[in-house]
């Protein structure tokens, strides 16, 4: 297992912007099994006062590090966010344990076919011009995660590949290959192939 480098507690392309990027090339350059640093961000300075920290922050990091091989915390989640956030944290796990047969089926065919475990969408979909999106990956061949990583909002603008889609709440979809608004989204947008 490889834990990606520290990353700052910030929404920017030091903190939550560069977890999916850099875990795809992580996974696609031969280190599979990573873990997407510490939820909150790993670098120890951002935590010396809790003061600075965003709850938001830490939990939207803890979303995307639910649907990733591993998860870390950089701070226990009970002792530092409000009873609500914290609801919040214990719903990403819950979102992990539900999509633990799919995790498991990306890992067992990594094992055995050496394929990554996360792929960006062009891995999959390589005729679909969707070679730029790094905000958005797959988990396996059949899975599609688009996690939110932008302050203040609960809405994801999401490149949903063609063909027919189910939501966790088990709506179907079909997508022509477009960008899909998605809105009063709680946690990431995923999507599996039907």
């Amino acid at each position: 297992m490889q834990r990606l480098c520290d990353k700052d507690h910030s929404w920017g392309e030091t903190g939550l912007a560069a977890l999916v990027p850099n875990a795809i090339v992580q996974s696609l350059t031969g280190h599979p099994y990573l873990c997407p640093d510490m939820i909150g961000g790993g670098e120890y300075r951002n935590f010396h006062s809790m003061g600075n920290l965003d709850e938001t922050l830490f939990v939207r990091h803890a979303q995307v590090a639910s649907l990733m091989p591993v998860m870390q915390f950089s701070a226990a989640p009970w002792r530092c966010l409000n009873t609500e956030n914290y609801k919040r944290i214990l719903n990403a796990i819950k979102l992990r344990e539900k999509m633990l047969p799919l995790i498991n089926e990306a890992v067992h065919n990594c094992q055995t076919k050496g394929e990554p475990i996360l792929r960006p969408l062009s891995y999959v979909f390589p005729h679909e011009n969707c070679e730029c999106i790094t905000d958005q990956f797959m988990l396996g061949d059949s899975c599609l995660v688009a996690p939110i990583l932008t302050p203040n909002t609960n809405d994801c603008e999401v490149y949903v590949p063609y063909g027919e889609w189910q939501t966790c709440k088990g709506t179907i979809m079909q997508s022509e290959g477009q960008i899909i608004h998605f809105e009063n989204q709680e946690g990431p947008i995923v999507l599996i192939r039907i």
